[in-house]
């Protein structure tokens, strides 16, 4: 049933003061990324990279950073960017539309967008994100830090109230309930190589006991430094058994 009682609600779920926070949030969320980039990045920036040091990097699943490429989290920062665009259009950033606009957004890599949504990124993690970061800084909710900011106090209290005001369960419901996927990050890092192909595929580790599923990364090993390890150890072998690597 749509509660909206200010007539201006995206998709009759998101009023205009949450619409400002979240298109705050998300603005924010890409900044602090695209800024980090380079500071945590390695000295190659060709190369991938092992898990690193991001924000909001948690909310993507830890088989997704294993070994991640810098396109793959420009893509990712395009999304938030999205976010905030999509909410300037007067639309409710769902995450179909996330996705089919990263890509032309102007100002936004198009061939970075590509490369994230081609390699399993979702438009729904970065969603993820914006909505915990809502409620880690809201008044209510978290640390109240977003209207700490005095500019942010002002724009808020200039906008009309509404009864979907920081209805964040049913944005949460609205956004996700015909998506891909429904997130529940952050995802947090604590266990890894538990088959013969490298780290757990299904992205199910221990839970931890504290409603958290618990991932262990200490032992992963890049794919290629597996791959020519066990190919020396088996040369090691076949030396021992008196066999010739000739011509194999």
């Amino acid at each position: 049933m749509n509660k909206c009682s200010c007539g201006k609600c995206l998709g009759g779920v998101l009023s205009p003061r949450t619409a400002f926070r979240f298109s705050k949030t998300a603005d924010s969320c890409h900044d602090l990324i695209t800024d980090s980039l380079d500071s945590s990045w390695p000295a190659k920036q060709d190369q991938p990279c092992h898990d690193p040091d991001l924000p909001f990097i948690d909310y993507l699943p830890v088989v997704l950073r294993l070994e991640v490429a810098k396109p793959f989290i420009i893509g990712y920062a395009n999304c938030f960017a999205t976010i905030t665009w999509a909410i300037k259009q007067s639309q409710l950033p769902k995450p179909r539309i996330i996705k089919q606009c990263s890509s032309i957004v102007a100002g936004l890599n198009r061939d970075a967008s590509k490369h994230y949504f081609n390699n399993g990124g979702m438009a729904e993690f970065a969603l993820d994100a914006v909505i915990a970061t809502c409620l880690q800084e809201h008044e209510y909710y978290g640390d109240a830090t977003f209207l700490a900011d005095s500019d942010n106090k002002s724009a808020i209290e200039k906008l009309p109230k509404c009864n979907n005001d920081d209805d964040f369960d049913l944005i949460q419901y609205s956004m996700f309930q015909d998506a891909d996927c429904w997130p529940c990050g952050p995802y947090y890092s604590n266990t890894g190589y538990d088959d013969d192909d490298g780290y757990n595929a299904g992205g199910v580790g221990d839970d931890g006991g504290d409603g958290w599923v618990h991932y262990d990364t200490s032992s992963w090993v890049p794919p290629a430094e597996k791959k020519k390890g066990e190919e020396e150890g088996e040369g090691k072998e076949l030396s021992l058994n008196g066999l010739s690597l000739e011509g194999r």
